[in-house]
């Protein structure tokens, strides 16, 4: 049996709304996260598709650990976008906004 491996995971307390970053994608000050856990981990190695995801049984799922990890990469890794790309917001709504709200929504049942 494997051990288990524990990490510290930082929550926002219950009942505390924190104050919204302007940035996109950014998350809320740390001082923010006041709720400390210590939980076990789980290895998200090797990270499956989503054609595959319904397949693999040893790995976080949705339904049962409220995340998951799936490989599904975006438009914007690809030729013509570059790393320049990541900075235009136009960009960041038109393809990875979008396709991961897709992505979001198929495993949601939306």
């Amino acid at each position: 049996m494997e051990p288990v491996i524990r990490g510290k995971l930082r929550y926002v307390a219950a009942g505390h709304v924190p104050e919204v970053s302007p940035h996109n994608f950014h998350l809320p000050a740390m001082s923010e996260f006041s709720d400390d856990r210590l939980l076990p981990l789980h290895s998200m190695r090797p990270v499956p598709t989503v054609s595959e995801l319904s397949t693999v049984t040893n790995h976080a799922q949705l339904s049962t650990h409220g995340f998951m990890a799936v490989h599904h990469p975006t438009t914007l890794h690809s030729p013509p976008y570059n790393r320049a790309s990541w900075k235009d917001h136009r960009f960041l709504r038109e393809h990875y906004i979008a396709e991961s709200a897709g992505v979001v929504g198929h495993f949601a049942g939306r």
